[in-house]
């Protein structure tokens, strides 16, 4: 019943507001790809989450995939199922703090 009352907000707005926040796209990437994952009534029917969630996915670009932010990520736990998955969340994770971490094995 609560879910009547919840205000649309302009998917540009969410995008604004997340930068004010430190969350940016990655820079090689345009909006209008964010808009190939859900449509923009989605976005707006629920503001933030689906934002925020494909923001910390991936994309695939000319055959190579890439991080949609470097502020955030999601982790679909199912990813890991084979040798180096372990290593690879670290250095995702290495990269995003920028610590810098060393010997990272799987």
């Amino acid at each position: 019943m609560f879910g009547l009352f919840k205000k649309k907000i302009i998917f540009e707005d969410q995008l604004n507001k997340l930068s004010e926040l430190g969350i940016f796209m990655s820079a090689d990437l345009k909006k209008e790809l964010l808009l190939e994952e859900f449509s923009r009534n989605e976005y707006e029917e629920d503001p933030y989450n689906l934002l925020l969630l494909t923001l910390g996915g991936e994309v695939e670009v000319n055959g190579e995939f890439i991080n949609v932010s470097e502020e955030i990520w999601y982790l679909d736990t199912e990813c890991i199922e084979d040798h180096g998955d372990y290593a690879r969340i670290i250095i995702r994770l290495e990269n995003m703090t920028k610590l810098n971490l060393n010997n990272i094995t799987d």
